[in-house]
Parts: structure tokens; C-alpha cells; sequence
């Protein structure tokens, strides 16, 4: 199959103006927003043409339980394969190039005695000179601690002297953000997820340019504890990457994470920004690095040091690539288990030139290949795709966008992702909306608008995605800042459609957004579906600042009984008192008799702060805020469909408290059901500084 080629002078504009928006990922400084045009085409031609692949070595997808790209690498004059799961291994392969390789006798693995479940996958580096094969190696560690699926990801090395006979442990090369204590349990996390590290990566060995660079998936796990205490969260995957100087042979402490556009943090507990890079090469032809991504995107980057990645252009819809696997049905989603890129005589997958060759494979699933041409012209695209994301296929429409829940992660180093904001919703009387908004929030009247007026440095504009929706222009201080095109392959909310960082914090600005009435081709329909509004704030939410550590976040839980007042435990995911009060994420329980459940946050500073929340209460139960002890808001009883909120503003001293308590009302005590929602006030208050 061939892809349309076509022509606009419009390409090249576009193309700067995709890698000016990368370079937003790298200082995190300016505009934010989806690219206006949505058909712009890659710069050089591609021919895809599927390729047989009858009788496929074992090593693609043919091992039990091989759910990881293998290792291929250069050992002197011969391509080797290498791969090992936690449990056995390494399986060792030799051959004439990487696809046609025989088994020789296993390797000895040894590293189960320094780390758990390591897993040898992603590439390999042999050192010629010191004739050494160095592995890093993917670790799952700590699952009993977390007690959720997934795991701690770290990625440890390894190395060999016998071409994969037998290993000796080097050392760890990266670990997650604060892995100062690694047994750290996920219930110590703010917020609904936790840091899941990385691991399931690529090696990437650029000789032109001195480095060796791992691109990792970082892994955003949403919290799940009880079945009655299980979080709404998204799982969330984006890339991270670190290189190490190929003249240190990837030794332990040598590795340096990027963030925030410089190599400074180490990899060991450092912190990293997101990328658009995964299974990167070199391409001779283009003279451009080039990544192959989950589905079937290609990004593009000029300058490592940089990491200017484009977009994930999806160069084909997925029906094209096969139709072997159903891609929504996969076991994790993505589309593409494990894959590679080689060259064209497959000796090489570090470098290719005009002709390449992608083979995809996963457990046991059928083996294809896909040899891909490239030519001077261009290539139509038919969306982007967000890198990675569980429970999503891969063609969600973004730019250089990555995928961020609808709340914030106070403990992620992006400075997105733990954003400190104070949200307005669409009901909020702040929002001015002209004719034509639904109560919903969704608009197809074409200049229809939506208005906010805030003070602070940074501006989040959220919106819902999906196959109807249109285009809108987005304005700030009367000032046109972008057009952006809210369509996606299907529904999803942890996109954002804008952000402006930098501003004033202390004039007030003005975000308008207008409903264009217009789509791309891909849309069936104009609509506008507005989320929210977020912008930056000293903002406190007590769903956002939960977690199993008294005081962390500046939020404490307590039981109250008459006087006595008494720190909680903290209990399979909860928060619980000897009275049998408890705290969760979103709600407060009343214990027996008098007990009280009570959230208790302290002023870190002097200031006005504006008290805001929602209270949903079955009847007999009621709820109180006070200042220092004394009562500010008494909420009588509301039914469950009729919440009562609460917006107040307090004088507030450094080491003032508010507390926010749940009662029951009237003795004896209304009879309710134990551990549901029905013995619980709902209740997910914020604190915010007013400026």
C-alpha cells in the first residue's frame, strides 16, 4: 500500500511551529495548545508495504511469557539476541543479522540475589574495546510494599565477559524521584496515584554524538486500596530519558536524566521531564533522529541535546497495520506490545537510512513486518497520538501533548502534573457564558463564548475530546493566543487544550474561549465540550493532599469525642480512630455514639484564605467547619441528591487551623449501613489563598 502523497507550502511553517511547541516540554514556559492545522504531513515521503513473515524466529514473541522487545547488539562480527525474564534466562541467540539468529545454550542469571523480578530487554551495549556486554536491566520491585499491581520500576545494570554465559551485577542506573527511601508504601503518595518509576525501555546508542541514552515509560498508577475506597484516577504512561557518555561505559552514577532542557539530575532519584521519543535511530537519509512509537506514530527530532521531539504523527490508521490484533482489546491497551526498527539488511537498529524494516510482535500473538521507504515529498497524516496512557488506545488526538489526569499529582516533578491550581467549574458564577451553553458546559453555537477573569502566573484550559468536537479560539487579555481543535479518535479528558505559563500574578488577566463552528476533516460535528478552567493559586484540596502521613500537605485527621480529640491511624486506605470515625480521599465517616470524623489543615502563613467545597450528607448526618475550634459554617442535614456548598473567606494567622468535622445528628444515632457511602458525609474541601 502506498499513503497519499501531497504538497502545501504551509509544511514547513507548521513543522517550525510543532518543534517551538516541543520546546515548550523543555522549559515549560510560554504557550501551550494544539496545533490549528490538523492534516499537515510529515516532511518526506513513506511507501508502507507489509512484508511475510512466515516462520519468525522464537525470539519474537515466540518465548512464554515474552512480553518485552528483546536484545539485539553487535558482539564482534556477530549479531546476538538476548532476552530474560525475572524468572529465567538470559535465552541466548547468534545469527547473521538480527532476524535469523540460532539458539545457543542459556545464560546463567545471577541478579535475582541484588534486585527483584529482573527482566533483560530494551537493548544491550558491547564495549569493544573492553570486549564487555553491559545490560540494563528492567526491575519490578518492592510489589509486596506497594500492595497494587504494578510495582516500583527501577533499571539496574548488569554486565557479562562470556557473550551472556554469566552476569555480574553493576549497580542501579535510574530510580524514581525520591527513592532516598525506596521502601516507601503507596499510600505515602498525595493525591490519587503514585510515582511507578520507570522501566520498559529502549536503548538507544548514538556513536555520532558520544552517548548512550535510555527512553523509559514512566508509569502514573492510580491508587487502589479497598473496593470501597478505589480512587478515580487514570493510569497514566509517558517517556522519560537519561544518557550516560558511551566513555563512562554506563557505569552506575554516570547517568543524568533530562529536565526542564538541561542533563543535570542524576538518574538515581533525580527528576525528568516527559519527551516524544521512545525507539529511537538515526537516520542517515532524513539526517534527523527518528522515534517509533506506541501505534503506529513516528516524532522526529534535530538535536539531542534538546530533545526538540515533534509530535507522534500517525502516519496511518490503525486498520492499515494488520488486522491480527484488535488493538482496543489488547491486554495493556497500546496497540503494540514490543517492537523493533532495523535497517536494511537488519544488522542494525541503531542507524537506518532510506529503507527500514519494523517488526512488531507480543506474547504469542502473530509476528508482522512493515518495510517502510522513505522519499522526497510528504506524507499525510491522520492524527497524533499521546504517548502511552492505560486504557487508551494510542490514536488520541495531541500535539505535542502529553496525557495529565484531571487532578493534579502534588508529588510528580512535571511541573504540570503537580500543579498547584484553583479549579472553576463551568456552574461557577465567575464563568460568564454567553447564549448558547449548555448546562453541561457543551456549546456548538458558533461565537459562543466563555469568559474567566483570575490572577496568577499560570492558566489551564480543559476541555472533552472525542470524534464530535470542534474548534475554538482561545484569547487572553483580549489578545488571540491560539486555535485549537478539541477532536480525538474517541472520548478522553486528561488532555488539556491550553496552557499559558508566566504571567503576571498580580494583574488580573482575562481567558475568553469562542466556539469557531468549525472542524477538521475528521470531526462529525463543531461542538465545544468545556471541562474547567484551572490557574495557578496557593491552593490546598484535601482530595488532592491525602495520604497515609499525618501532617502531609498540611492536612491532619483526627477523631473527636466530646473534648477528647486524638490523631488517626492510617488502615488499608483509610484513616480510622478508636471510635470508628474515618477519612478518605472524599468523604468523612462519624464513628459510634459522639465520634467525630474530622480534617484538620494548618496555615503555613498570614493571609485571606476563600474556604470552598461541596457537602453531600444522608440524612442524619451533618458537617462543620471552624476557625480555630470555632464554628464558621454549620451545614444542616441535605439529601444525597441536594449537596449544600460552602464559600467563605477567613483572616487566617501562620498555625491557624480550619477543620472540617462529620457528626451525626439526634440520639439515638440513625442506623446506616457499616463501610458504605451511606454512613459517610462526601465532602473534598479546598483552602485557597486569595491574593
Amino acid at each position: 500500500m502506498t499513503i497519499r502523497l501531497i504538497s502545501t507550502n504551509r509544511t514547513r511553517v507548521f513543522l517550525q511551529t510543532v518543534f517551538a511547541l516541543g520546546t515548550f516540554f523543555v522549559g515549560w514556559s510560554g504557550t501551550f495548545a494544539l496545533a490549528s492545522e490538523q492534516s499537515d504531513p510529515l516532511p518526506f515521503a513513506l511507501k508502507v508495504t507489509k512484508v511475510p513473515c512466515d516462520g519468525a524466529p522464537l525470539y519474537m514473541g515466540g518465548v512464554k511469557g515474552m512480553d518485552f522487545p528483546f536484545c539485539g547488539v553487535k558482539i564482534e562480527n556477530e549479531y546476538w539476541i538476548l532476552l530474560g525474564n525475572a524468572g529465567r534466562g538470559p535465552s541466548r541467540w547468534m545469527g547473521t543479522n538480527f532476524v535469523s539468529a540460532t539458539q545457543q545454550p542459556d545464560g546463567r542469571n545471577e541478579n535475582r540475589k541484588h534486585v527483584d523480578r529482573p527482566y533483560m530487554l530494551g537493548g544491550m551495549w558491547y564495549d569493544t574495546e573492553g570486549k564487555k556486554l553491559y545490560a540494563p536491566m528492567h526491575c519490578e520491585t518492592h510489589l509486596a510494599i506497594t500492595g497494587v499491581a504494578g510495582g516500583d520500576r527501577q533499571i539496574h545494570l548488569s554486565s557479562s565477559t562470556d557473550k551472556g554465559k554469566s552476569w555480574k551485577y553493576e549497580g542501579p542506573l535510574l530510580t524514581r524521584t525520591g527513592n532516598d527511601n525506596p521502601w516507601r508504601p503507596v499510600s505515602a503518595f498525595s493525591g490519587a496515584w503514585w510515582n511507578g518509576g520507570d522501566g520498559d525501555f529502549y536503548v538507544f546508542v548514538d556513536e555520532r554524538g558520544g552517548y548512550i541514552y535510555i527512553y523509559s515509560n514512566h508509569y502514573t498508577w492510580p491508587k487502589w486500596f479497598t473496593p470501597k475506597e478505589k480512587v478515580r484516577a487514570t493510569p497514566l504512561l509517558r517517556h522519560n530519558v537519561a544518557r550516560c557518555a558511551i566513555a563512562d561505559k554506563m557505569a552506575p552514577g554516570k547517568w543524568k536524566r533530562f529536565y526542564n532542557g538541561k542533563w543535570e539530575e542524576p538518574g538515581v532519584g533525580g527528576k525528568a521531564s516527559f519527551v516524544n521519543g521512545y525507539c529511537v535511530m538515526y537516520n542517515t537519509y532524513l539526517k534527523k533522529y527518528i522515534s517509533f512509537n506506541y501505534g503506529s506514530g513516528i516524532s522526529l527530532c534535530t538535536d539531542m541535546d534538546k530533545q526538540d521531539w515533534t509530535p507522534s504523527f500517525e502516519i496511518q490508521p490503525k486498520e492499515s497495520w494488520g488486522t491480527s490484533w484488535d488493538l482496543k482489546t489488547q491486554w495493556i491497551g497500546f496497540g503494540w506490545g514490543a517492537w523493533h526498527v532495523m535497517n536494511a539488511d537488519r544488522t542494525d537498529i541503531y542507524t537506518g537510512g532510506q529503507t527500514l524494516y519494523w517488526y512488531k510482535y507480543w506474547m504469542d500473538r502473530e509476528v508482522e513486518c512493515y518495510r517502510l521507504d522513505l522519499g522526497a515529498g510528504e506524507t499525510a497524516t491522520t492524527g497524533y497520538h499521546a504517548q502511552g496512557g492505560y486504557g487508551y488506545a494510542p490514536t488520541v488526538y495531541s500535539p505535542p501533548f502529553m496525557l495529565y489526569g484531571d487532578c493534579p499529582f502534588y508529588d510528580s516533578p512535571d511541573p504540570i502534573e503537580s500543579r498547584r491550581t484553583r479549579k472553576v467549574e463551568f456552574s461557577s458564577p465567575e464563568v460568564t457564558a454567553s447564549p448558547g451553553w449548555k448546562q453541561d458546559g457543551v456549546s456548538g453555537v458558533t461565537n459562543s463564548s466563555l469568559e474567566l477573569t483570575f490572577k496568577g502566573r499560570d492558566i489551564y484550559w480543559r476541555t472533552a475530546r472525542g470524534p464530535a468536537r470542534g474548534k475554538a479560539d482561545v484569547f487572553l487579555d483580549g489578545v488571540l493566543q491560539a486555535t485549537v481543535d478539541t477532536w480525538a479518535s474517541f472520548d478522553t479528558k486528561d488532555l488539556f487544550a491550553f496552557v499559558k505559563t508566566g504571567l503576571d500574578p498580580i494583574k488580573p488577566h482575562t481567558i475568553k474561549v469562542v466556539v469557531r463552528g468549525e472542524k477538521n476533516a475528521r470531526s462529525t460535528g463543531t461542538a465545544i465540550a468545556h471541562l474547567c478552567f484551572e490557574y495557578s493559586a496557593d491552593s490546598h484540596s484535601a482530595f488532592n493532599g491525602f495520604s497515609s502521613v499525618q501532617g502531609q500537605n498540611l492536612w491532619r485527621y483526627q477523631e473527636r469525642q466530646g473534648e477528647k480529640v486524638a490523631d488517626m491511624t492510617f488502615q488499608k486506605g483509610v484513616w480510622r480512630g478508636e471510635g470508628g470515625a474515618e477519612v478518605s480521599f472524599d468523604s468523612l465517616s462519624p464513628g459510634q455514639g459522639e465520634a467525630q470524623a474530622v480534617r484538620v489543615w494548618t496555615a503555613p502563613h498570614d493571609g485571606q484564605v476563600r474556604v470552598e467545597g461541596r457537602v453531600t450528607a444522608r440524612e442524619g448526618l451533618a458537617a462543620t467547619i471552624a476557625h480555630n475550634d470555632r464554628p464558621i459554617w454549620p451545614a444542616p442535614s441535605a439529601a444525597a441528591e441536594k449537596p449544600a456548598p460552602h464559600d467563605l473567606t477567613v483572616a487566617v494567622k501562620q498555625g491557624d487551623t480550619i477543620s472540617f468535622a462529620a457528626h451525626r445528628r439526634g440520639v439515638p444515632p440513625v442506623a446506616v449501613a457499616p463501610d458504605t457511602k451511606e454512613s459517610a458525609v462526601m465532602w473534598e474541601p479546598v483552602i485557597t489563598y486569595v491574593p
